[in-house]
């Protein structure tokens, strides 16, 4: 879980600073439909010292909102989204996750700078895409919503992405994952139901007395 990485790292500079920021991956709403995540908002915080907070970040901008952002301060040219080990450049350009990446740079109507991606975006490969968990769905969900030219052959496939991925299942898991996330937390997009849980009852002090450290 990268989450306990970037907070390890942030306490090794408590020295120096006065806290740290760890970006969130999902809007404040979007965590409520994706359910219990490594890297949420509530998680997050609990990385935190009595000296040296931990703050989530970002919490009010989606992924492609965050990518508007970056595009605008002239610093998406630094985007490291790859997950091919064997790519010779920043981004592969051939991966799920880049593909997704410069179909969110289409959505907003914006080329990628030049040399971020090794290919560049290709009608019959993002044809062969599929979505396979929900936490790609929501990021789908959210760029085709506001897709600026719906008249794009490439807004029509990511539309049916979404549609084909709903119908195979991914909202009535998504509906399932929510009852049993406000039912063993006790927190839904409505709010608390039941007292939160603090002090040996957070999930850090669940996962220390799991493994016999709390």
């Amino acid at each position: 879980m990268h989450t306990i990485g970037i907070a390890a790292i942030l306490h090794l500079r408590s020295d120096k600073v006065a806290g740290g920021y760890i970006g969130m991956d999902f809007t404040f709403d979007e965590e409520f439909e994706v359910g219990p995540w490594g890297n949420s908002a509530l998680m997050s915080r609990h990385f935190s010292s009595a000296d040296f907070p931990v703050v989530p970040t970002g919490g009010e901008l989606s992924r492609v909102g965050k990518l508007h952002s970056l595009i605008q301060s002239g610093e998406d040219g630094y985007l490291t989204v790859c997950n091919n080990s064997k790519r010779s450049l920043k981004n592969c350009g051939s991966c799920e996750k880049c593909q997704r990446t410069m179909l969110a740079y289409r959505s907003l109507g914006i080329e990628p700078a030049d040399g971020l991606f090794e290919h560049a975006l290709e009608l019959e490969a993002v044809r062969k895409l599929k979505i396979s968990k929900l936490t790609q769905w929501v990021f789908y969900v959210r760029m085709a919503a506001r897709w600026a030219n719906k008249e794009d052959p490439y807004y029509e496939i990511v539309r049916n992405m979404v549609a084909t991925a709903k119908e195979e299942g991914f909202t009535v898991h998504h509906e399932k994952m929510l009852s049993e996330n406000a039912e063993a937390t006790g927190f839904s997009s409505g709010g608390w139901k039941k007292k939160p849980p603090s002090g040996g009852r957070s999930i850090v002090g669940r996962v220390l007395r799991k493994f016999g450290m709390g």
